[in-house]
């Protein structure tokens, strides 16, 4: 039997439960719990009736039916409270209510490829070199970057357990475990030592391609593996948006028809952070879609109140946006309150309306969760800049670049970074950092605006005119009003700092106002 009610699939084949995408670990009582009240839907199930098919006609308990009965509710998302897909008829039994879809295999096996995540698959790490002592390093190494990765909710990421019982295969059988796991991408890595040092490499390996899409070396002094955990961060932070880098490009062509929501969340990611005329639009009809096709996942809620945030800052949307993205935004993390990147939604949301304390708890949450989301790092730094806190902001700033050095948002860190330093008073770092936010993939006008903001403070007036001049090629709407609403200072002595060193303009009288506060 395979089939599909609420936000879950089932397959009893393969004895396969999957919640908005995820497959779900179950006792496997639970699953044959949820499997008789699925074939008694038209009926209600007694206990007599599940202690028959569950059990084996074996004597149990009542706590122990009931036991397994609030287990089946919790996987499948209901509870004793709500009881929307499990209802109890006191003292006679249970009934299954929800509405049951009984699929075809050609829909089963889409789905179960990999409808909402790619699934990842760590190997172990290898040491090249002859001291075998050391090879409790790098099964820590990889037992951490394991743990890392599992924390995106976004990834998919095959147990310790059975990725090390794969040490020994090489080649083919590696290749035919990998397959038989279903894993879309394999993480590999290597340790040796060289001179004083010892060299780790980490590799990402497309598994159905067989090839290799990114690899990296770091360099560790010896002294450094008494305490590994910054390299650590590190490294699965930069394996995290290579992953998501590759599930875009691989999408981002398909016909919409086509695209899983785990598709068409990406997609809709990758054509917000183009940074093109047209396509804030564009992006927030595909995500939307997303949140239509797939009412309770919660990362294509999280990526519309994004796009929502972007497409407001650029002037695409009005006020209108900023309720809309602040109510999906909460839904998002009502449906994954673990999901780290739903409170970086959220956070996003608040600083859009002006609303800083209250997006900076929200970036708390998201780096309790996830200390490796370089996203939520960004938006801490970037609610403490606005909000007039331009010094402490920096180190998150630069914790983003660190974590994430090739980040398709790293061209908007590099401008925050440039604001914070003129705020500071500290132009020439300022200007550094406005010509680094230009070189960064998918840099839009405010690379060339923070340019001439630092070349003015610099007193650089003809430079930065040329700068400010390509700016508004760029974007002719760029004035005060619109640098206020895509960089809304808390502190207007900041925004009038800012707006004058870039435009030469500020409003007058609430300037004059400030002056005479």
């Amino acid at each position: 039997m395979k089939g599909r009610f609420g936000n879950c699939e089932i397959d009893t084949g393969t004895r396969v439960l999957l919640r908005n995408g995820e497959e779900i670990e179950l006792e496997p009582q639970v699953f044959d719990v949820i499997v008789a009240l699925i074939e008694g839907k038209d009926k209600i199930v007694s206990k007599d009736d599940l202690i028959e098919q569950v059990w084996s006609g074996r004597i149990v308990s009542d706590t122990a039916i009931t036991s397994r009965v609030k287990a089946a509710r919790s996987a499948v998302g209901d509870d004793g409270v709500a009881q929307s897909i499990i209802r109890t008829s006191r003292g006679i039994g249970y009934r299954f209510v929800a509405d049951f879809e009984t699929l075809n295999d050609a829909h089963v096996a889409e789905k179960m490829r990999g409808p909402a995540h790619p699934t990842i698959l760590v190997l172990p790490f290898v040491q090249n070199s002859p001291d075998s002592s050391m090879n409790w390093l790098v099964d820590g190494i990889s037992d951490d970057v394991i743990t890392g990765l599992s924390r995106f909710r976004e990834l998919r990421v095959i147990s310790r357990l059975t990725s090390f019982g794969l040490r020994d295969l090489h080649g083919s059988a590696l290749s035919d475990a990998a397959t038989e796991l279903s894993a879309d991408y394999v993480i590999q890595g290597s340790l040796r030592m060289q001179g004083h040092e010892w060299k780790l490499r980490v590799s990402i390996v497309d598994a159905a391609e067989q090839m290799q899409i990114w690899s990296e070396r770091w360099t560790l002094a010896q002294r450094s593996l008494q305490n590994l955990d910054p390299i650590l961060d590190k490294i699965v932070a930069a394996i995290e948006p290579e992953l998501l880098s590759a599930e875009r490009d691989r999408v981002r062509n398909k016909q919409e028809t086509d695209l899983s929501t785990w598709e068409s969340t990406q997609k809709g990611l990758w054509l917000l952070w183009q940074q093109k005329s047209g396509l804030h639009e564009q992006a927030i009809k595909v995500l939307e879609e997303a949140c239509q096709s797939d009412p309770g996942y919660a990362q294509a809620h999280a990526g519309l109140a994004y796009a929502l945030c972007h497409a407001y800052k650029e002037d695409v949307l009005g006020d209108e946006a900023l309720d809309w993205a602040l109510d999906v935004a909460r839904q998002s993390v009502h449906l994954d309150p673990r999901d780290a990147f739903s409170y970086i939604a959220l956070g996003r949301s608040h600083i859009a309306r002006g609303e800083y304390e209250e997006a900076i708890a929200a970036y708390d949450e998201a780096v309790e969760l996830n200390p490796n989301h370089a996203y939520g790092h960004f938006g801490r730094g970037y609610a403490l800049s606005l909000s007039g806190r331009a010094h402490a902001a920096i180190e998150h700033f630069e914790t983003v670049l660190e974590l994430s050095p090739r980040d398709p948002q790293g061209w908007s860190v590099c401008v925050m970074l440039c604001f914070s330093n003129l705020i500071m008073n500290r132009p020439e770092i300022a200007l550094s950092w406005a010509q680094k936010s230009q070189r960064m993939p998918n840099a839009p006008h405010w690379a060339k605006a923070a340019e001439a903001a630092a070349l003015n403070a610099l007193g650089n007036t003809e430079r930065a005119t040329r700068a400010l001049e390509e700016a508004i090629t760029a974007r002719p709407e760029l004035n005060a009003a619109f640098l206020d609403k895509a960089y809304p200072f808390a502190d207007r002595r900041d925004f009038y700092k800012i707006a004058e060193l870039m435009l030469g303009t500020f409003v007058p009288d609430e300037h004059e106002e400030s002056s005479k506060a």
